[in-house]
Formats: C-alpha cells, structure tokens, sequence
C-alpha cells in the first residue's frame, strides 16, 4: 500500500513538473510566434500591392486597420472569415485592400490566399499563405505563372474561373482541383468588395 502511495506520489510530482515546464514554454514562444506570422502577413500584404500603391503604407500591426467579415464558404457552406487589410497612401489615404480569404476545397484541404484589391476593385496580385497541395503538382498555384494570370481581372469584366469550367484561367497540368479552389477564393473575394466595401472608402 505504501508503495502504491508512494509511486502515486512521484507520478503526480512528474505530471505537474511537465505541465508547468509545458505552460512556461508556451508563455515564452508565445510572442515571438505572433512576431513571425505578423511578418509574413505583412510581407504577403506588401507582395500583392507594392506594384500598385508606390507608397504604399502599413500599420505595424495591420490588424489594427481592417475589416472582417463572416460568410459561408462558395462550396463547402462553412463559415470561414474573410478580412480586408486597408492599404493607405503616403497622406494616409485608403488606397486599395489586401484581403486574406481561403478556399476550403484544395486537393489536400485548406488554401489560404492573399489577394490585392485597387479601389476600383482589380486584382492587384495574389499569393499562397498556407497550403498542403501535392508537392511538384498543386504546390505549383504559388509560381507566378499561375498566380500571375490573375493580375488586372476584374469581376464585371472577366470570367475568373478555370478553362475547364470556360474561363479564361489556365490551370497547373495535373492540378485542376488546387486550381479551381485558388481560382473559387479569389472570385469570394471580388465579390464581397464589390457587395460590401466599393465605393465605401
């Protein structure tokens, strides 16, 4: 009995030690964490709207400076967030708008995009934050061949989707299904400018 008390003893002392070294590790990287992915955020953000905006101007924390909204996803009917991260001008002027959306559809799950928006609502540039595609194949949607057919469409006035379904995107040989999901978000993406933020700056 004793020792049963005893190894209860010692396993609890080991569980609460791990926890609390678990706890302290998590405090520590905690900050250093949202420091990286905030950097990647704004890079991704300077990455679709430099070209566009010469002075182009970003709060150091561009949370800070945007719009969320919540709508259900084109193909899933999940809820997913979108945000629109004001871009501003030398005078401090809204000058455009780095949306951060995501297909729920890739071929290996989620893809998360930053698209480029000018005031007039055109596509700016796009990227791939996140993705779990296939290597060689559905990781390609991050090469500026495919990502680059984007720039200057505007909904009203092209048919952003893949040739497959008659539009005019060429899709990455062999990933059609990566393609079509990029091509899903960046569509969700004009749409919810054109319906809730143009002409509203």
């Amino acid at each position: 009995m004793k020792d049963t008390v005893r190894y209860i003893t010692v396993l609890a002392v080991i569980c609460a030690t791990a926890a609390g070294l678990l706890a302290y590790v998590n405090q520590k990287t905690l900050g250093p964490i949202a420091a990286v992915n905030n950097l990647i955020k704004v890079n991704a953000i300077r990455e679709v709207l430099a070209s566009a905006i010469p002075d182009l101007q970003l709060a150091a924390n561009p949370d800070s400076d945007r719009v969320i909204f919540h709508i259900p996803d084109s193909e899933t009917g999940k809820d997913k967030e979108i945000s629109f991260y004001r871009a501003r001008n030398a005078s401090g002027s809204c000058a455009g708008y780095a949306v951060k959306t995501a297909s729920l559809v890739g071929y290996a799950g989620a893809i998360s995009l930053m698209v480029g928006l000018s005031l007039e609502g055109k596509i700016t540039g796009t990227c791939v934050l996140e993705q779990k595609e296939t290597p060689g194949l559905g990781t390609k949607i991050k090469d500026v061949l495919f990502s680059g057919q984007f720039i200057g469409l505007v909904r009203a006035g092209s048919d952003i989707k893949i040739k497959k379904f008659g539009g005019s995107i060429e899709s990455v040989t062999g990933a059609s299904i990566s393609s079509h999901a990029y091509t899903a978000a960046v569509n969700e993406a004009l749409k919810l400018y054109e319906k809730k933020l143009k002409g509203q700056q």
